[in-house]
């Protein structure tokens, strides 16, 4: 049996955005919230890893996931996955970490540890 559930203060532009999303998909706005609510449970569901690197002289730490052969890194400066290849879970997170720590630099955001 479905529990009904109101969603009280939602903001007006997340809203607005989130009918635009269903309506290109074809679906409506409550297909949207329980498909999005689905992929995000379906992901805290996967084990994650913790990792750290040093980058310019300090300690940078975020979380891994390898899932079918992709590693995925996950920090507070962003995001990226890749293919496994021949190396190691971990050297492939520690290479995406670096690349996250490098793009945050290059688009000068503040770089705390």
């Amino acid at each position: 049996m479905a529990t009904a559930y109101t969603i009280r203060d939602f903001p007006e532009d997340l809203h607005r955005r989130a009918k635009a999303k269903a309506a290109l998909e074809g679906i409506s706005l409550r297909e949207l919230i329980l498909k999005s609510l689905q992929a995000y449970v379906e992901r805290a569901d996967q084990q994650s890893y913790p990792i750290s690197i040093e980058f310019e002289g300090k300690t940078y730490s975020a979380a891994y996931t390898l899932e079918s052969g992709v590693v995925t890194v996950s920090s507070f400066y962003g995001s990226a996955s890749t293919l496994l290849g021949g190396s190691g879970a971990l050297t492939v997170a520690r290479i995406l970490l670096y690349e996250i720590l490098s793009g945050a630099k290059g688009r000068d955001e503040k770089m705390e540890n």
